[in-house]
C-alpha cells in the first residue's frame, strides 16, 4: 500500500524566501548592499555608497513617498547625515554614517507614537531609498 503525501510549504519558510528575495532586490538597487537588518526600532543596511549619495537618494525617496522633510542635519564634514520627516501617522528618521570614502551605514526608523515603531514601514522607506537611481 502506498500513501500519497503532499508537500506543503510552511508559512515561515515561504516568508523567509520572500524576505530574502526582497533584500536581494534592494541590494541590487543600492550598489551591493549587504542586506537589510532589523533593529530595535527600525531597519539598517550597509551600502557601497558615500553619505552624500545616500542623502540624495533619501531626499528623492521622501519625495516619492510624500514624506515632508522637517529636519536636516549634517555633521563631521558630511560623514553623518540625518533626515526627519512626517507623513500621515508616521515620523520617519534616517541616519547615514560614512564608514569610509565609498561606503555607509543607513538606518531608518518609522515612529507611530512615542512608544510604537513600525518596522515594516521603515523597511518600505529604506527599500525606496536604495531603489532610487
Amino acid at each position: 500500500m502506498m500513501i500519497a503525501m503532499r508537500w506543503r510549504p510552511r508559512g515561515a519558510a515561504v516568508a523567509a524566501l520572500l524576505l530574502a528575495a526582497g533584500c536581494v532586490a534592494a541590494a541590487a538597487g543600492a550598489g551591493a548592499a549587504a542586506g537589510i537588518y532589523v533593529t530595535t526600532r527600525g531597519v539598517k543596511s550597509e551600502v557601497n555608497q558615500p553619505p552624500a549619495e545616500l542623502a540624495r537618494r533619501t531626499d528623492a525617496a521622501f519625495g516619492v513617498l510624500l514624506i515632508e522633510v522637517t529636519e536636516t542635519r549634517t555633521a563631521g564634514s558630511g560623514r553623518t547625515v540625518e533626515r526627519r520627516g512626517r507623513t500621515g501617522e508616521y515620523v520617519v528618521g534616517v541616519k547615514i554614517e560614512g564608514r569610509d570614502s565609498a561606503s555607509s551605514t543607513i538606518e531608518v526608523e518609522a515612529r507611530k507614537s512615542a512608544t510604537s515603531w513600525d518596522k515594516d514601514y521603515a523597511r518600505r522607506v529604506l527599500t525606496a531609498i536604495l531603489e532610487q537611481p
